[in-house]
């Protein structure tokens, strides 16, 4: 039995398990270039004996052939007469087996993956012949044919043994797909309920290693399309290209590299578009140079992603790291192998699907970890942003309770007989408190827009109005500072128009602010005009031009940003809190537009406000000056804690004619309300003892006083704020600071709507 191991252990299995049949193998077994189909048409020199169990041709387009020599001296005493002859291969295009004995073709079979998998002579995933083993010199000679890589591990097997190897394989592939498929499993139902891109794009990432390892096992070749073996190369290719596509878009997913390298995400998507094209391009086969540069600097290139983020420090970057290392060895493995460094075919397929789990099973874990993280993350970011919303709360409330005594006071005196100067002194407390009730309103309708919970109106509106507004608002500020303020209205503008004339106003307010406060011995030209025109929709412009300062480029990059000015000079020398122009842009996002900026340093700027919006066809409101009502006999009850606002409240009352009792907190309110009768109650929101929310409760579902007017005069004015008060039962709500006309207007209207009788519906006054 000399030269056994030398033609690829065919008589082990025949000695443990056929004692008594006799095989005497030889040692030339490959041929290698020149074609041959039968023994007699090979010269001897053309063979060569092969040095390992494992046979690696490498990248190869041209035929590759076998032989196998033994004899058989003794058949075996049980009958048993047919082997099997088994490559462990079911990627091959075409296997052309023929079996000599003592020089006489006995038999010839063509199968491969170009075939139907219905004409195999054995009905398996890898090409198994049957082999008669009677008495005589037997020679096999197969041929192998193929557009890539050819590697096999032929053995001749008596049934038995090949059963065994076979159901170990099969065991092998079992676990090895059930693995694949419950990561699929997991990260689709985990997409499915956080509906995150990233774990989309790895099941199908883990998808496409299943259908290539399926493909390139042989079994899609046994159930997918065993009637149609055409399938085959474009499925393995398309599998292929899929997979490292996926590894691609996945890696840019998980690392999110357009958050922190825009280089780096370039290059990822370009290298995902090209691996792309190669599933609809059959490069891989007709040019596999160029196919296989991109295989190999694709996983590269997730690789070096993953360094340089761990070394950037990107959240979940370790982990991503340990997953491509897993992955790349197993990459570095199989090329070893398609070109024909590595033999052994057993050993680059576990690399293969080793890397493949690992690859699965650390990317789960990191985006588990990454998952668990960000729910954290949430949660102290909800966290902050409720003690962000009562610090707003608080802070709202504490500045306009004050400000509101100022404003109302200030009001009071204006009406006074008073001299030049003392009105000067009264004017300039008004502009300054209008100033900080502006940075107020800006810092609370920045965190409503942060919010997501700013609401934009579509109400019939005219813009000769705003403008007519802004007019009255700016003219004295633009003659303080020696400006020409010009408003230009385009006659094609319609006479009305769907949209929120409070956020526009807001818009424009800003914008002009902005230029009169950076403008001086200059011009101001705001314009309104129509850019487009149809009949559905309008797309016009707002502008505001001036002859300012104006801005360099690094000025402009930072402008829209919350809280930032063009230099921290520009606080000092002109104030404000840098929320104007950052509520400006989103304000006209969120309303479908967008905002343009065009300046040069020392000449000036322009800003444009592009927004689309519908005609209006409906009539305006109208639109009533409020005066102060007259509430001669009306008896209010103040419930207020500020004793500076007490006095306010009462003065202003007493003002329009009514009688005012004051209680400190809602537990003397419901006190004086249980022995007295009111007309109406003003109620403030924050006290001590008893808040205005629980004594309203009180009120309505204790007292049973459910027709006694009762409003919210309170210094908060967050979002949220106006539900809770009318949830807690009261009819509205004002903010302070107050005014003398909007308080008699509400006083009025609902002393008058009670003394009516309940209506079937009510719309509280704002």
């Amino acid at each position: 039995m000399k030269n056994l191991l030398t033609f690829l252990v065919l008589a082990l299995p025949a000695l443990a398990y056929s004692q008594d049949m006799v095989i005497d193998g030889g040692s030339e077994k490959v041929f290698l270039g020149q074609s041959a189909t039968t023994s007699s048409g090979a010269r001897p020199e053309d063979w060569r004996p092969s040095t390992r169990d494992s046979i690696n041709f490498g990248m190869t387009q041209e035929d590759q052939w076998l032989r196998h020599k033994f004899k058989v001296t003794k058949e075996g005493a049980d009958g048993r007469r047919i082997w099997f002859y088994h490559l462990d291969t079911g990627n091959v295009l075409e296997v052309e087996f023929a079996h000599f004995i003592d020089g006489l073709e006995i038999d010839r079979q063509i199968t491969g993956t170009s075939h139907p998998f219905g004409a195999r002579p054995v009905t398996y995933r890898n090409f198994t012949f049957p082999v008669q083993m009677i008495a005589g010199q037997h020679e096999i000679v197969v041929r192998l044919a193929s557009r890539s890589n050819i590697t096999v591990t032929p053995t001749l097997q008596e049934p038995f043994n090949w059963l065994i190897d076979i159901s170990s394989a099969q065991l092998y592939l079992g676990a090895f797909f059930g693995v694949l498929a419950i990561l699929a499993v997991y990260n689709f139902f985990v997409f499915v309920m956080v509906r995150e891109r990233v774990f989309a794009v790895f099941t199908l990432t883990i998808l496409a290693a299943l259908g290539w390892r399926l493909s390139q096992s042989g079994i899609a070749s046994q159930f997918l399309y065993p009637l149609d073996p055409e399938l085959h190369t474009p499925f393995l290719r398309i599998t292929g290209a899929v997979l490292v596509t996926s590894i691609l878009w996945f890696t840019r997913e998980f690392l999110r590299t357009w958050e922190w390298s825009r280089f780096l995400d370039r290059w990822l998507v370009i290298q995902t578009m090209i691996m792309f094209s190669f599933t609809v391009l059959p490069t891989y086969e007709y040019i596999p140079s160029l196919s296989m540069l991109f295989f190999v600097s694709s996983p590269l290139l997730c690789l070096g992603a993953s360094i340089y983020a761990t070394m950037r420090r990107v959240e979940g970057s370790v982990a991503f790291l340990s997953a491509m290392v897993f992955y790349i060895g197993g990459v570095l493995v199989g090329i070893a192998h398609a070109v024909g460094i590595l033999s052994n075919s057993s050993v680059a397929t576990l690399g293969n699907d080793l890397s493949l789990i690992a690859l699965g099973v650390v990317s789960s874990v990191g985006l588990a970890s990454r998952l668990a993280q960000e729910k954290v993350n949430k949660e102290l970011a909800e966290t902050e942003a409720h003690a962000k919303s009562e610090f707003l709360a608080n802070m709202s409330h504490e500045i306009r309770t004050p400000l509101n005594a100022i404003v109302g006071f200030s009001d009071l005196l204006k009406e006074m007989s008073l001299g030049d100067a003392e009105r000067g002194h009264v004017k300039r407390i008004q502009t300054a408190s209008k100033s900080l009730l502006g940075i107020i309103n800006d810092v609370l309708d920045y965190s409503k827009i942060e919010a997501g919970k700013l609401a934009i109106e579509q109400e019939p509106l005219a813009l000769s109005a705003v403008f007519h507004n802004m007019e009255s608002m700016f003219s004295e500020r633009a003659r303080e500072a020696n400006n020409d303020l010009v408003f230009v209205l385009d006659d094609a503008l319609p006479k009305q128009i769907k949209g929120d004339a409070l956020r526009i106003a807001q818009i424009l307010t800003n914008l002009i602010s902005n230029a009169l406060k950076f403008t001086k011995d200059g011009k101001v030209v705001v314009e309104a005009k129509v850019l487009t025109k149809d009949k559905d929709q309008h797309l016009i412009e707002l502008s505001v031009a001036d002859t300012g300062i104006g801005m360099t480029e690094q000025q402009q990059a930072l402008l829209f940003s919350p809280f930032t000015q063009a230099d921290a000079s520009t606080t000092r020398k002109f104030g404000g809190t840098g929320l104007g122009l950052a509520i400006s842009k989103q304000l006209t996002e969120i309303m479908g537009g967008e905002i343009d900026l065009e300046s040069d340093l020392g000449k000036g700027s322009l800003f444009s406000v592009k927004l689309p919006c519908l005609p209006a066809t409906a009539p305006l409101p109208d639109v009533k000056t409020k005066l102060v009502s007259d509430l001669s006999g009306i008896h209010a009850l103040l419930v207020e804690d500020n004793a500076t606002n007490q006095i306010l409240a009462k003065t202003m009352l007493k003002k329009a004619g009514a009688t005012c009792e004051v209680a400190a907190d809602g537990q003397e309110a419901i006190r004086r309300l249980d022995k007295e009768k009111f007309d109406i109650v003003l109620m403030d929101c924050q006290m001590p003892v008893m808040d205005g929310y629980a004594a309203t409760e009180y009120i309505r579902n204790k007292l049973r006083l459910t027709d006694l007017p009762i409003v919210a005069m309170t210094a908060n004015a967050l979002q949220g704020d106006r539900e809770r008060c009318l949830a807690a039962g009261m009819d509205d709500y004002v903010t302070k600071p107050i005014k003398l006309n909007d308080l008699s207007l509400v006083v009025k209207e609902w002393v008058n709507m009670r003394r009516k009788g309940p209506k079937s519906e009510v719309i509280p006054a704002t």
